[in-house]
């Protein structure tokens, strides 16, 4: 079986505190402040069942009205495996719970791969069940 690399701990970090801050806009309404910090300008968003979203100005218009679409009130997000992908990019596969404002729970799967971009990590490919 072959080894997974395992991005380095200050990696680790910066990414955690990205999808952190993604993850609390979302939970505060405001899912497209969320999006101008998180994503690359030229990011590809891929939601499930939809279109290729492309740059970071759409992805702001994308999940500016999204959660109130999905009536999501609360989205978790959980790292599972960081691998790097060479010196510039690292994939984040992980895990979410979603909360509706029914209280309805879903889970979701995400893959995210991260570059590097003025000084950050910014997400670059953003996928999702």
């Amino acid at each position: 079986m072959a080894e997974v690399a395992v991005a380095s701990a200050d990696i680790r970090q910066e990414i955690e505190a990205a999808t952190r801050r993604f993850e609390a806009a979302v939970n505060r309404g405001d899912a497209a402040a969320g999006a101008e910090a998180l994503y690359t300008r030229d990011a590809r968003v891929l939601p499930p069942g939809g279109v290729i979203v492309q740059g970071r100005e759409a992805a702001k218009r994308f999940f500016a009205g999204r959660p109130a679409e999905l009536g999501l009130k609360q989205i978790r997000l959980q790292t599972r495996e960081l691998q790097p992908l060479g010196e510039t990019a690292v994939c984040q596969i992980g895990a979410a719970a979603l909360t509706l404002h029914n209280g309805e729970q879903r889970p979701a799967s995400f893959v995210v791969i991260w570059k590097r971009e003025d000084g950050g990590w910014k997400a670059d490919i953003d996928i999702w069940n």
